[in-house]
């Protein structure tokens, strides 16, 4: 709550191996489990709903997938760090595109990564990415 008043927890013992980051999308809370190259969708109750990806570099695989963004479209981002790429995905899992990379390829030219961290979206709908082993922040429109 406004004043830090413990309202609920979601998953338990067993439920993640290494959450990242948490993000509401639709009507869903959406978690990134780093070791499991997952994402674990729940309800706004905290009930598991389903989960998507899997470990990989191809498209709406993951390898150590971080922090995650809704642009938008209402689609979700995600810093798929290994793959030095971010991925753009609908709710369910599918598809969208991608930019930064393509498959372990890292980079240090501008618009590649290097272990993306984070992305947000600015209140000019300019994404940003933090460049981690880039030692950059990227913005893109």
């Amino acid at each position: 709550s406004p004043d830090g008043k413990f309202l609920m927890k979601i998953g338990g013992q067993g439920s993640f191996s290494f959450p990242i980051h948490c993000v509401q999308c639709d009507r869903y809370l959406i978690v990134s489990d780093s070791d499991e190259h997952c994402m674990k969708v729940y309800d706004r109750n905290g009930n598991f709903q389903y989960k998507f990806g899997k470990q990989g570099g191809g498209d709406g695989e993951f390898s150590n997938p971080r922090c995650l963004s809704v642009n938008k479209s209402g689609d979700l981002m995600v810093c798929d760090s290994w793959n030095s790429r971010i991925q753009v995905v609908d709710v369910n899992g599918k598809f969208v595109g991608k930019f930064g990379g393509k498959f372990g390829i890292k980079g240090s030219s501008l618009g590649k990564f290097d272990s993306p961290w984070s992305v947000a979206v600015s209140s000019n709908d300019r994404i940003v990415v933090s460049d981690s082993s880039n030692h950059r922040i990227q913005v893109f429109e």
